[in-house]
């Protein structure tokens, strides 16, 4: 089901105490708004995105993503799902 609102004033209250809560923690990211257009150009936009580099040498002592690493993918992660729960 997808639904398009024209504002901020327009989404239902219960949707709008979830993304209130999904934004205001440790995970939150950026929010796209976005009209019809703006989800076309949005999706052209990801699908343009390069592939991403082979992982750098890391030291042999720090294997694995490190905290700042996992909080950005996680963040990314975040917003991405919440993009699309909002576009979908």
């Amino acid at each position: 089901m997808r639904n398009v609102y024209r504002s901020v004033d327009e989404v239902p209250e219960a949707l709008k105490r979830q993304l209130l809560r999904s934004t205001n923690g440790l995970n939150s990211a950026t929010i796209v708004i976005a009209d019809r257009q703006g989800r076309k150009e949005i999706a052209k936009a990801i699908r343009s995105l390069p592939a991403p580099a082979p992982a750098s040498r890391r030291p042999p002592d720090r294997p694995g993503w490190n905290v700042p690493q996992l909080i950005g993918a996680v963040a990314l992660g975040a917003a991405l799902a919440l993009v699309w729960l909002i576009l979908h």
